[in-house]
């Protein structure tokens, strides 16, 4: 039980840091149309 909640905490504190990143890289680049934005948000939903 208390390795699968590790592993569950991890996976959790790694799709935060990737949200922030994709977040932080899609803000940056202003290129990037807003349809392809939203793909990419309801992808990582």
């Amino acid at each position: 039980m208390l390795i699968g909640e590790s592993v569950k905490e991890k996976k959790t504190a790694a799709l935060f840091v990737v949200t922030f990143i994709f977040i932080g890289y899609a803000s940056h680049n202003t290129r990037w149309d807003k349809t392809e934005t939203h793909k990419a948000s309801q992808w990582l939903a």
